[in-house]
């Protein structure tokens, strides 16, 4: 029963509800049997006293006789619903109708309202009373003073003491019957009003929860999702909100999955058709043109280098996407490599028409890099400048140390002279599986080159940033910290 959020919501809101109704019945019950009965009827009980000591000097009662006070008590006895007792003026017994018993322990319970009685003030006191049968029964006394009416003095003088005592079963017993007759039904009715109560606010909590669980169980991340409302509590909405980046991320990844699968189909499709043509014509034509075998044994020699540039970009991705990406950062002379890709890329930029410009610093120092690494990711930029470079365009590279903020740097240019990049979409390029909308004439590529550069770049100390204006080409500058004396010691 506990295994449901809405129950133990609807516990936690019902318990404390429920004490709470429990606590105002008992502190009813008790104002109720202070205020509503025991209070009225002390007031009755002192009303009562005060008429016999009135009654008692009407008929010139000598408060000092004792013959005569015992007759007095037995003949009001039958009149009133209380035991009597009459004090003289020192607060001593004249005349009772309790037991011996009884009058030694009212004495004692009395006996501050009795002094308070003989100082001319009335008072009332509730008396415990056990039998031989231990139970406890209950008396309210009650002490009324009895002044000197013969006298003219300003301060009339205490001349006796009337007091009384009832037992409080009779009323208790009417306490008893309310509290089962009119509490018991509005307690009832309070703790049902609590369970409806409880149980509606833990549904109103509960329900953006199961209807975050139905979304889930019905989400088809390959269609584009719907997100919920963004309502309840701010934990809630909060969730709600994440709930709806997670779907959008996920359908992201969907579509971006759907578009790898089909770039690496398309990318590896054209490389292999070129291979696939080339060696049927050299199977065919070898020995009819050695010029022309020779430049398509070039050609397959390319189109395997690019598809293994491909996949090492790919098993790359993989790797960095379960491990972070390992590198063996070494004292690097930079010149060599840069030169190799360049002649790389002059080959190549050929068949486009496209300048190549190459400015490198002379006497660079040793750079702490991961040759391999390095190569990559100038590999990635000088592929991704060549495809974006109309024809008759140019692309140009640099390398230099510069000072930034009193740290030397090694920095490589690489620049081309294509359409730009939008401000907007200056960050997106290097998510993975990015491509931009407005270069769809641009089918090569699987939209992680930029990206897995940056990573490299990142995991070896380095940084890669994006110069570029719409129109204006593209500028990526690729920054390594060097330390100091590196510089100094050239």
């Amino acid at each position: 029963m506990l295994q449901s959020l809405q129950t133990r919501l609807a516990l936690s809101h019902l318990l404390p509800i429920i004490f709470l109704i429990i606590l105002v019945a008992f502190g009813f019950l008790h104002v109720a049997r202070t205020d509503a009965f025991i209070a009225p009827r002390v007031q009755q009980m002192m009303a009562d006293a005060t008429m016999i000591g009135e009654v008692l000097l009407s008929e010139e009662y000598e408060w000092d006789d004792r013959p005569l006070a015992n007759l007095l008590v037995k003949r009001l006895q039958p009149k009133i619903p209380a035991d009597l007792a009459l004090l003289d003026s020192r607060g001593e017994l004249l005349a009772s109708n309790l037991t011996p018993e009884e009058v030694a322990i009212q004495q004692a319970s009395a006996a501050p309202i009795v002094a308070s009685a003989l100082n001319g003030t009335a008072g009332w006191v509730s008396i415990d009373i056990s039998d031989s049968s231990w139970k406890i029964t209950t008396d309210i006394a009650v002490a009324v003073p009895v002044f000197d009416t013969q006298t003219s003095a300003r301060q009339p003088k205490v001349i006796g003491v009337v007091y009384t005592s009832q037992r409080a079963d009779v009323f208790m017993r009417r306490l008893a019957t309310l509290r089962w007759s009119a509490l018991l039904y509005p307690i009832g009715a309070g703790i049902l009003l609590a369970v409806a109560l409880a149980f509606f606010l833990s549904r109103a909590l509960a329900l953006p929860l199961l209807r975050l669980a139905d979304k889930m169980e019905g989400l088809d991340i390959a269609q584009p999702p719907q997100p919920i409302n963004e309502v309840g509590p701010k934990e809630f909405r909060a969730l709600a909100a994440h709930f709806n980046i997670m779907t959008q991320k996920l359908h992201d990844l969907s579509n971006a999955r759907r578009q790898l699968i089909s770039s690496i189909v398309h990318e590896l499709g054209r490389p292999i058709g070129s291979i696939g043509l080339a060696s049927q014509y050299l199977e065919r034509y070898a020995a009819d043109d050695p010029a022309i075998s020779a430049q398509l044994l070039t050609d397959i020699s390319d189109q395997a280098e690019h598809m293994r540039i491909l996949l090492d970009d790919l098993v790359v991705l993989v790797r960095g996407a379960e491990v972070k990406l390992a590198v063996d950062v070494q004292m690097v002379n930079i010149t060599p490599i840069l030169d190799k890709q360049i002649e790389l890329l002059t080959h190549k930029a050929t068949a486009k028409q496209l300048k190549v410009a190459c400015t490198i610093q002379p006497d660079l120092p040793l750079v702490p890099v991961d040759p391999t690494r390095f190569t990559q990711i100038i590999s990635n930029l000088l592929d991704n400048a060549y495809k974006y470079t109309p024809a008759n365009g140019q692309i140009a590279l640099s390398a230099s140390i510069e000072s930034c903020n009193q740290q030397s740097m090694f920095v490589v240019s690489v620049c081309d002279n294509g359409p730009g990049i939008e401000l907007a979409e200056q960050t997106k390029v290097f998510q993975l599986f990015y491509r931009s909308p407005t270069q769809s004439r641009v089918q090569q590529g699987l939209g992680i080159g930029l990206s897995l550069a940056r990573q490299l770049a990142e995991a070896q100390g380095g940084t890669l940033e994006l110069e570029s204006q719409p129109g204006n080409g593209c500028k990526f500058i690729l920054s390594f910290p060097l330390d100091s004396s590196l510089v100094s010691s050239r």
